[in-house]
């Protein structure tokens, strides 16, 4: 899920392996089916305009996901 944000709208990236993947390509909301959804779905309810954004890859270490750190989240927050 990607929004264009007001100013005063959070977002929460979640970031991680196989267990935050979770399928995150294959659902039309880029989310998933598993633990990410749910506070994805409590954040979207308590604040109109959130953005939850899952970067979880499957088969990931902590190694890949240092060197994924930049395009994964800090680009995103350049960006906005």
């Amino acid at each position: 899920m990607t929004a264009t944000l007001p100013s005063t709208a959070r977002t929460r990236l979640f970031n991680g392996d196989s267990i935050t993947d979770c399928g995150r390509r294959e659902e039309p909301d880029g989310l998933d089916h598993g633990f990410v959804d749910l506070p994805a779905e409590e954040h979207g309810a308590r604040e109109g305009g959130a953005t939850v954004l899952n970067r979880g890859t499957s088969g990931h270490k902590a190694a890949d996901l240092g060197a994924r750190f930049g395009p994964d989240c800090l680009d995103l927050a350049r960006s906005s």
